[in-house]
């Protein structure tokens, strides 16, 4: 039988409160945001699963989860085990934090290139400029116009001007 998984909503999704509800949910997630919202609401779902369907769900969602955490964010199949009581939302908890953590430092790198690629143009723009004033004072030694300066460097009028003072 063909399921069309995008045709269920969320709420549709977390009503059915079954395996199959529960990985369709976590298969429509587009963004690391939903997938915090989506796991947070998982443990009600998992809790009104049957017994023996629990673990092995669990394990599969440590396993899918677990390839998209930073790396050593340890076995996550270790955090979530039923047996233990309220481990399933330590592990969904380590999860979420795991998720956020891992934003944080994507945020932070993003961050970081773009700060070297405007350190790196605003740099370039200072070297041109004092590229530029080094040639005008040349051309002032010798003793070219002003306005013919400022047209073969670039600079405005007036600071050639200024120079030339």
């Amino acid at each position: 039988m063909l399921i069309d998984v995008a045709r269920y909503s969320e709420a549709e999704l977390l009503g059915l409160a079954n395996t199959i509800g529960a990985v369709f949910l976590l298969y429509q997630t587009k963004t690391r945001q939903q997938l915090a919202d989506r796991l947070r609401k998982l443990p009600g779902v998992i809790n009104e699963m049957p017994e023996e369907k629990q673990k092995p769900f669990l394990t599969w969602m440590a396993n899918v989860i677990a390839g998209k955490l930073p790396a050593g964010s340890g076995d996550l199949a270790v955090w979530i085990d039923k047996d233990k009581k309220g481990a399933t939302m330590m592990g969904l908890e380590k999860v979420l934090d795991d998720i956020k953590q891992e934003g944080k430092l994507e945020g932070k790198r993003e961050g970081m290139l773009e700060g070297k690629r405007e350190g790196k143009r605003e740099g370039k723009r200072e070297g041109q400029n004092e590229e530029r004033e080094k040639i005008a004072r040349n051309l002032l030694r010798l003793g070219l116009a002003s306005d013919m300066i400022a047209r073969a460097t670039g600079l405005p009028a007036d600071r050639v001007d200024s120079m030339r003072s």
